[in-house]
C-alpha cells in the first residue's frame, strides 16, 4: 500500500459499536467463508451493525458511507484499493 495501514491489535482491542458486524459483512465479501474462518477469527455474524450505521445505509448515501467507512486518501492514492471499496459500496 506504500504506508502503515492501521489497525487495532487483539492485545489492545475495544469493539466500537458494529465495528464486528462490518468486518463480518466486509471478509465474506472478499473472501471465501470456510469452516476455518470462524476458528481463526470467532463467530460470525452474531453483532448487529449499530443503529447509526443502519440509517446510514438506509439513507443510501454512498459518499457520506465511503467517508466513513474506508480510508478515502488510500481511495484516492491506490486504484485497487479504489475498485475493492467501489465493490463493496
Amino acid at each position: 500500500m506504500g504506508s502503515t495501514l492501521h489497525h487495532e491489535p487483539a492485545v489492545t482491542r475495544q469493539e466500537t459499536s458494529g465495528a464486528r458486524a462490518w468486518f463480518d459483512w466486509v471478509y465474506c465479501q472478499l473472501f471465501e467463508f470456510t469452516p476455518y474462518s470462524s476458528v481463526i477469527w470467532g463467530d460470525f455474524f452474531s453483532y448487529p451493525l449499530s443503529g447509526d450505521m443502519q440509517k446510514l445505509i438506509a439513507q443510501g448515501d454512498q459518499p457520506e458511507l465511503v467517508n466513513r467507512l474506508f480510508h478515502t486518501r488510500r481511495m484516492q492514492e491506490n486504484p485497487e484499493a479504489a475498485q475493492v471499496i467501489t465493490y463493496l459500496d
